[in-house]
């Protein structure tokens, strides 16, 4: 893996850390297809760090 992909990887577990948390303390909660909608994209984000570092 070069130093760029596991940046971006790292870069986008963070960001997934961070919706994460913001979804989590919402308040009022989302409606259910916007929650179900942004856990898509956490989901995305983490897929897309592990296919970049081959985890």
């Amino acid at each position: 893996m070069t130093d760029p992909e596991q940046t971006t990887a790292r870069l986008l577990e963070q960001r997934a850390d961070g919706w994460a948390t913001a979804l989590g303390a919402m308040d009022p909660p989302p409606a259910p297809a916007e929650r179900a909608w942004q856990q898509d994209m956490i989901r995305d984000a983490y897929e897309d760090a592990a296919r970049l570092t081959g985890r």
